[in-house]
């Protein structure tokens, strides 16, 4: 959902949506499809290949579904703060809409 927005500001994004779902999850049901942790990871490899990582200024991260899927988000943004060290990373968190946090407990 942020992509236009930063785009507007004359920011050059690269996304990766953790989750492709119908609707919010704070409704009684949803469909869709959910990233795991090795798809993060061979996205961000085709990004590497293109030497496109080497120019990220800011990282925003989203939905989380898993710790495990947290550690790859960790591990991708290390990587990135190696190359990148001044990278700003913003973690933005997901609300219901009764305006409480969206996590899994695992999480």
């Amino acid at each position: 959902m942020s992509t236009i927005f930063y785009q507007t500001l004359g920011f050059e994004v690269d996304f990766i949506n953790s989750v492709q779902f119908s609707n919010h999850t704070g409704y009684g049901t949803w469909t869709g499809q959910v990233l795991h942790e090795s798809e993060l990871l061979e996205l961000f490899s085709g990004l590497k290949k293109n030497d496109l990582h080497r120019n990220y200024t800011h990282i925003l991260t989203g939905y989380a579904r898993s710790s495990s899927f947290l550690e790859a988000v960790h591990s991708v943004i290390s990587e990135i703060k190696t190359i990148s060290p001044n990278a700003i990373y913003c973690e933005f968190f997901v609300y219901c809409l009764k305006m409480r946090l969206i996590l899994p407990h695992s999480v």
